[in-house]
């Protein structure tokens, strides 16, 4: 399954990107940590205190990682947060564990054992 991002989007995830570095560093690592740990998830998954009550930067964190192909959208789910009143989310899956393990490597994100350890799981 594929989605499409505007341009319009992507105009908006690259001044999340230069103007907050280090939030948007931090929401799309920790999506991709996530990834490393469950086969598959949602932005919803990325821990409140990485967000600090930013809503849209969950949503540019994920649509980055898709444009550059570390995350693949494998299907939709209805939103657990009820006053999303519906809102369909992508469900997500990691395009290749080892890319983005060295993404994470790349951005100064050390990885312990317990991410090695995953791998023999799935």
């Amino acid at each position: 399954m594929t989605t499409t991002l505007e341009s319009s989007f992507l105009r908006i995830v690259a001044l999340k990107s230069g103007f907050t570095p280090k939030p948007m560093l931090a929401a799309q690592s920790a999506l991709l940590m996530i990834g490393l740990k469950a086969q598959e998830f949602t932005a919803v998954d990325i821990p409140r205190d990485v967000t600090n009550g930013d809503k849209h930067l969950a949503g540019c964190a994920t649509g980055s990682l898709v444009a550059t192909g570390l995350l693949t959208v494998v299907g939709r789910m209805k939103s657990p947060d009820k006053s999303a009143k519906g809102r369909k989310l992508d469900v997500l899956r990691l395009a290749n564990r080892e890319k983005a393990k060295t993404w994470l490597k790349a951005n100064g994100i050390e990885l312990d054992a317990s991410f090695e350890m995953q791998e023999t799981l799935l």
